[in-house]
């Protein structure tokens, strides 16, 4: 999807023409510098399913970081690492032994990181296109995870005003 895009972007005159794109990636394969290009258009309105549950929410262990690689997947789609700092909390804890222990976990949950992602969006897209925010949660049917996610779904169309 990355590359088809950019070629479609590049070939397109975005001064004569607007578009919706609706990117319903696999696993977490629509890299940060996509959904960019798309909003330094200024005319493509786009719907992301993004992969909260079936993807991002696996890669952000609870109790230490994610290793490197996963870190860098992390930062492809989310375009910065700036997300560390938001999910993770490193802190000192005495054990046993009396010894200082250093030891890093997730802080963050699904809302933090669902509001983090439409942080990224309304600020690459800025109100020159509507962007919409699916979240892929993986949850069971019945869950009351889902009214929750409608709940930030609808809080993230309202960023387009």
């Amino acid at each position: 999807a990355n590359s088809k895009l950019e070629g479609f972007v590049a070939a397109t005159d975005w001064k004569k023409t607007r578009a919706v794109v609706f990117l319903d990636p696999y696993g977490m394969q629509v890299n940060w510098n996509t959904i960019a290009m798309l909003g330094e258009t200024k005319a493509v309105d786009l719907w992301f399913l993004f992969p909260l549950g079936q993807a991002v929410m696996r890669l952000l262990q609870k109790r230490c970081e994610p290793p490197p690689e996963w870190q860098q997947a992390l930062d492809r789609i989310f375009g910065t690492h700036d997300w560390y700092s938001r999910f993770y909390k490193t802190e000192k804890q005495t054990n046993l032994f009396e010894e200082e222990v250093t030891f890093t976990h997730r802080v963050a949950d699904s809302n933090a990181v669902t509001a983090f992602m439409i942080e990224r969006h309304s600020l690459q897209f800025a109100k020159r296109a509507a962007v919409f925010i699916l979240l892929c949660v993986g949850e069971p049917e019945g869950s009351t995870h889902r009214t929750e996610d409608r709940k930030r779904f609808t809080e993230a169309t309202e960023l387009n005003g």
